[in-house]
């Protein structure tokens, strides 16, 4: 059962190290939320550990100078990572014999933007399906705003058999109170039309043995993951073996079924009852990260 707490300061004697999600816990997709840029502070000043743990698709240069465009400066935290720099390290150093039998030539579903993470990789973007080797995924792209509208290029893919790489396993994510589609949508789609995909970042494993590997030797009850979505942060958390903090965002009200504009605040019960009824139970519960 969970427990719901107000402010987070009450849990900085039990853990040295606070593994943050970015969107919809420290901003809101557009804007930093102030109380969280106050949390990354007090945390800084207390000498706790902090990690930025994230399905953003970039790589870390890219999505460290976004962080500090929002006012999340690089002294705020020690560690960053996140999926787009995952996949690019498995696709950079082949470490399992998923990526090394990939190939070298991929068809390209997102933004012209996108592409650039192929810098300094051996992988070249091809227009035909018939020439790729795999499918990497990194978004939606230009043409395309609906999962429907790329069916039948899905469905031409599964009958050539091409395996496909989803950098972010989110179904979709949030700018304010409004819904964009996700990597992970797309898919889940090839799945269902009898695709093989490989999902980097929050809940898969290998995401975590990175971030271990990362920050060296440490005893797993002194981390605590701080995190907006049942199936990616707390799921992920749970199979790791960390305790988790679970925020409230226009996410989780998402899937939990609930209004956009559920709050602690407003609606305790209804949430906790939600949240009862669901696979993935966090250690704590609070409303928005306030310290």
């Amino acid at each position: 059962m969970f427990e719901i707490i107000s402010h987070l300061k009450d849990l900085t004697p039990r853990y040295q190290t606070f593994i943050f999600g970015i969107e919809g816990v420290l901003h809101s997709g557009k804007k930093v939320f102030p109380e969280a840029l106050e949390v990354l502070h007090y945390l800084q000043q207390g000498k706790k550990g902090v990690t930025l743990l994230t399905n953003i698709t970039q790589r870390l240069d890219f999505t460290r100078e976004q962080l500090a465009q929002k006012g999340i400066k690089p002294h705020f935290y020690q560690h960053l990572l996140t999926a787009g720099e995952e996949m690019y390290q498995h696709l950079s150093q082949k470490p399992d014999p998923w990526h090394s039998a990939l190939g070298s030539y991929c068809y390209f579903i997102g933004s012209i933007e996108d592409q650039t993470i192929l810098y300094g990789l051996d992988i070249h973007s091809v227009r035909q399906l018939e020439e790729a080797d795999f499918i990497l995924v990194m978004g939606k792209d230009e043409w395309h705003n609906d999962l429907e509208e790329y069916y039948p290029t899905l469905q031409e893919a599964a009958k050539f058999s091409l395996k496909m790489i989803c950098v972010n396993s989110n179904l979709y994510t949030y700018e304010e109170d409004e819904k964009h589609l996700c990597p992970g949508a797309i898919g889940r789609l090839y799945e269902k039309l009898g695709g093989e995909v490989y999902y980097h970042g929050k809940p898969y494993p290998s995401i975590y043995t990175h971030f271990l590997k990362e920050i060296g030797p440490v005893d797993k009850k002194s981390l605590l993951v701080i995190g907006d979505s049942l199936t990616i942060d707390i799921q992920g958390a749970i199979s790791s073996g960390f305790n988790s903090l679970l925020t409230i965002s226009s996410y989780t009200c998402d899937e939990l079924g609930l209004p956009l504009d559920s709050s602690l605040d407003l609606n305790e019960i209804q949430i906790s009852d939600a949240l009862k009824k669901t696979s993935f139970q966090p250690t704590f519960l609070m409303d928005k990260l306030s310290w």
